[in-house]
């Protein structure tokens, strides 16, 4: 039975040590051999899934420590490597295996190489195998039974990824990367992502926490992206922006967070940049070298993926940019935009709102508009303030505007237009609001403008048509019912119409057609309803220059024309056209097709209104100084009371006007009543124009005239009571001539002596009325109804004996049975050419200003006469002053040893027109002379035409004293 029992227990022993032996050689077969089933199982699949070969260098797999290690993996297709791999090696767990969980403690790759191809979008080909697509089963499948992850840590070093598709070829390289923590068992625990690499040669730099697992997601990152070249994402972003060429440079922290509901949340803050920007499209081309923003911004999208929130605070700068339209010739020019400021954009239950806060700041910019042969120029463009964009109730949106805007040197030229416009400074401090839907409407605005130095000009007519050196308003209101309104609007140095011609003198130039040196206006109103209503306007120093050229245009009219220009460039009116036109439509009276009302105009300080004519011979001029103008209550609801009016002025610094009364502007006819004076009016002047019309000159006389208008419904009535002291005619043309004396019956210069009285005197009784639109006033009625009192008085001889001791010669004249007298005092003589009085006159003066104060109604005409002495003096003068510069050129080029020496100079001849202003300004001395040595008024010394004596050579230079 031992023996038995022994036996038993030694076979037992044996088969245990035969098993053991066996399972030991089992695993150690099955361990020799699994490294060579997993190359063959690789092998296998890529073989099933492609016409790829695989080559791997060594293989160790120790289940032991579950570590696995591949060596040399390379997937070659057509000879060319698509995936290689010089190291992989994972280390795991085996036991949460069987809890359908994949501990992994670390996966390494080194030296990786992938090609992956999406070109054809059925198939994704990574290393050169088409990765297969799951099943719907499958799918069910694993999300029926998720496995759980567990992977400790994730590096690659040396890692070159090659991708292609229809529209992308990029390559990244991976220097180093390293994913730590990444787990589903503790979704909310961030796993940590650092990169080193670069995408497409650009420098790449991530460091990342993400939550992938999480029920609402993160990706937290922090990017720095250097240069990346947007050359292989052309045909990606060709849909959107066109052909494009440039760099994109990212310094940013960039979160995506998903919520439960889907909703994405997406924050960047820190720095973007595009550098080197090419983009042309069909709306044109772009050029900029950097553009870059640096702040922080933070979008929200609903889960349909539409924007619900979006906030951004930063600045927003570019360097100089360049836009070009290939066809259209449009190119603009911006050296640089900045926009600092933050932007707030919600969705509410009525719709988008987004609110803009900040300032925005273009600098120098040039455009050209071809089609509109436009040129823009603008050094500085600046907006300060908040911009709110909201949902209408009635459709479109509204926006509101509330800020300061300053442009600076503005400058538009319109080519075809031939003008320029340009300013040196525009602010404007206040609230535009305003809906935009398929038209601008409902505009209304608030706030302050100041504007400076603009300009209007004409460059090819040498024109200004306007200019003013600063507009100012405090406060402005435009309503959305389109009314106006401001408390005062303020304008200086106001210029419309202003000449820059060589031949107009320079004192002439500074004169436009209409000129201001202050112009307000207080309490403006407006509407649709109510008109314009304003309470005062106010103008400082008024010039304005009344001018007619040798062909006969209007200063007027000029602007008109060019107005009419500027408004239809194609337009094909004659000069004058637009004027003509206008004027054949106006009434006489104005008629206003609004409400006006203005409480009073009126002009203060020094005004200026010069007249020039250069259509006679000689040219005529006046030069008016305002003294004061105004008139008041200016109401076109009540077109027939009289709106009162004052006005005084002097002519030529000699004579006065005086008017006082009223006028009723928006009457259907002329409804007036005036009472005025004229005081001290020299005649000669006019000659200009009485000896092209009447054919005699006049050679000296002074007019005074009292006027007295009145006009109601067009009938006018009125009476004009004319005195002209020591009028002097001359004939020039017999024809015209002829035709006045026709019309008085007797010659002209008889009819005047007839009428003169003692003190060489005429006395007239002007009598006007009829209806205004067939009104005529012929001089030669009130001429005749004088002669018969002229006739009763008879001659009288007393005077040429009261002054005969202080003449020399006495010329007396019979004409029609009356005895004239024309009594000539002693001349006044002067050096050749020499305007200053002599001291040895002053005795001489005195006696003729003693007898101007001991006979007030007494005035006496001085009249300059040059001679051909003069001339001469004036030639000899000429020539001296050349020989004097000619001998010192000669100095200069003798010391420069010149071997040339020019002739001297002659100087050119003296003209009558010189000889002339020399007679004059030696009249005008003394006027001045006694006017200011013995207080006499210039209305007591009356000037005469000058005149150039070439009779006889032994004429002295003199001024002739005439009473």
């Amino acid at each position: 039975m031992v023996n038995k029992a022994t036996n038993s227990q030694q076979t037992s022993s044996i088969r245990g040590v035969v098993f053991l032996t066996l399972l030991l050689l089992a695993t150690v077969s099955t361990l020799i051999a699994l490294p060579h089933g997993i190359a063959y199982g690789i092998k296998s699949w890529v073989a099933d899934h492609s016409d790829a070969s695989v080559d791997i260098k060594n293989i160790d797999f120790n289940p032991i420590t579950a570590t696995l290690a591949i060596y040399g993996l390379d997937i070659t297709q057509q000879g060319k490597s698509r995936l290689f791999v010089r190291k992989l090696k994972v280390r795991m767990t085996w036991t949460p295996l069987l809890l359908k969980t994949a501990f992994i403690d670390h996966v390494a790759l080194e030296g990786v190489k992938v090609q992956i191809d999406y070109s054809n979008p059925a198939d994704l080909i990574l290393g050169g195998i088409p990765l297969p697509r799951a099943s719907t089963a499958e799918a069910e499948e694993s999300s029926s039974a998720p496995w759980a992850i567990n992977l400790e840590k994730l590096t690659i070093q040396d890692a070159a990824i090659h991708y292609k598709d229809a529209q992308l070829n990029t390559h990244f390289q991976i220097d180093s990367l390293k994913l730590t923590r990444l787990t589903t068992h503790f979704p909310d625990q961030p796993a940590l992502l650092r990169l080193e690499g670069a995408l497409n040669n650009a420098h790449l730099s991530l460091k990342s926490e993400i939550t992938p697992f999480s029920s609402e997601p993160k990706f937290d990152n922090y990017i720095q992206l250097d240069g990346l070249d947007f050359q292989p994402f052309a045909k990606l972003l060709e849909p959107y922006v066109g052909r494009i060429a440039g760099r994109h440079s990212l310094d940013s922290q960039l979160l995506i967070h998903r919520m439960v509901d889907g909703a994405l949340k997406v924050a960047q803050r820190g720095t973007v940049s595009l550098l080197d920007m090419d983009v042309a499209s069909a709306a044109g081309r772009f050029k900029n070298s950097q553009i870059q923003w640096k702040g922080a911004v933070q979008l929200l999208l609903s889960p349909q993926g539409t924007p619900q929130m979006l906030t951004a605070k930063g600045v927003l700068q570019t360097s100089p940019s360049q836009f070009s339209q290939e066809g259209s010739g449009l190119s603009i020019e911006q050296a640089e935009i900045r926009w600092e400021g933050d932007i707030n954009h919600q969705m509410t239950d009525g719709g988008a709102k987004t609110v803009l806060s900040g300032g925005l700041l273009l600098g120098k910019t040039a455009a050209k508009f071809p089609e509109q042969q436009a040129v823009l120029q603008q050094d500085q463009l600046r907006w300060d303030g908040q911009l709110q964009l909201e949902p209408s109730s009635q459709g479109g949106q509204n926006i509101a505007i509330n800020g300061q805007l300053n442009s600076r040197n503005l400058s538009v030229r319109l080519a075809d237009r031939e003008v320029t416009f340009n300013y040196d400074d525009l602010t404007w401090d206040g609230v535009v609001s305003f809906n935009m839907g398929e038209t601008l409407e409902a505009l209304a605005l608030e706030g302050a403008i100041t504007w400076s130095q603009l300009a209007l000009l004409s460059p090819k007519e040498r024109y200004t048509l306007l200019a003013f050196d600063q507009f100012q308003t405090d406060k402005i209101t435009l309503a959305q019912d389109g009314s106006i309104s401001s408390k005062q609007l303020e304008v200086t140095q106001l210029i419309i119409g202003r000449p820059e011609q060589r031949d107009i003198k320079e004192e002439e130039r500074a004169i436009g057609l209409f000129q201001t040196k202050r112009l307000k206006i207080k309490d403006f109103k407006y509407s649709k309803q109510a008109g314009i209503d304003i309470e005062t306007v106010q103008q400082e120093n008024l010039s304005h220059l009344s001018r007619r050229d040798d062909e006969g245009n209007w200063s007027e009219q000029r602007l008109m024309d060019l107005i009419q220009k500027i408004m239809d460039p194609n337009g094909v009116a004659t000069p004058g056209q637009a004027t003509n036109e206008t004027a054949a439509k106006t009434p006489s009276s104005l008629k206003s097709a609004m409400p006006i009302h203005i409480g009073k105009i009126h002009i203060l300080g020094d005004s200026l209104i010069l007249f020039q004519d250069k259509t006679t011979e000689p040219p005529y001029s006046a030069n008016i100084k305002l003294q004061h103008f105004s008139i008041n209550n200016i109401n076109s609801a009540t077109p027939e009371m009289l709106s009162p009016v004052k006005l005084a002025a002097t002519v030529n610094e000699q004579s006065s006007i005086a008017f006082s009364g009223g006028i009723a502007p928006f009457a259907p006819k002329l409804t007036l009543d005036f009472t005025g004076k004229i005081e001290g009016f020299a005649l000669p002047p006019l000659t200009a124009y009485t000896g092209k019309l009447l054919g005699y000159s006049l050679d000296s006389g002074e007019l005074n005239v009292d006027i007295k208008l009145n006009a109601k419904a067009g009938k006018l009535q009125g009476e004009n009571k004319l005195v002209l002291h020591q009028l002097d005619v001359s004939p020039l043309s017999k024809e015209k001539m002829k035709g006045l004396e026709a019309q008085l019956d007797i010659p002209l210069e008889t009819a005047l002596s007839m009428l003169r009285d003692s003190n060489n005197t005429i006395s007239l009784s002007l009598p006007l009325s009829g209806a205004t639109e067939d009104l005529k006033i012929d001089p030669s009625d009130a001429i005749n109804q004088a002669i018969g009192k002229a006739l009763k008085k008879g001659a009288t001889t007393y005077l040429t004996a009261a002054l005969f001791p202080f003449g020399t010669m006495l010329a007396v004249a019979q004409i029609a049975g009356e005895e004239m007298a024309k009594i000539r005092l002693d001349p006044v003589f002067f050096p050749p050419g020499l305007v200053a009085l002599d001291k040895n006159n002053d005795p001489y003066f005195e006696k003729i200003a003693k007898i101007l104060t001991e006979r007030p109604e007494l005035h006496i005409k001085v009249c300059g006469r040059a001679t051909e002495s003069d001339r001469a003096a004036l030639l000899k003068m000429a020539r001296a002053k050349l020989n004097a510069e000619y001998q010192a050129k000669l100095k200069t080029l003798k010391r420069e040893k010149k071997s040339t020496l020019p002739a001297p100079p002659e100087p050119p001849a003296i003209t009558n027109q010189q000889l002339e202003s020399l007679a004059k300004t030696r009249a005008a001395s003394i006027e001045l002379y006694l006017a200011k040595q013995y207080q006499f008024k210039k209305n007591r010394l009356i000037n005469c035409r000058p005149i150039v004596d070439q009779k006889s050579k032994k004429e002295k230079p003199r001024v002739e004293m005439l009473l």
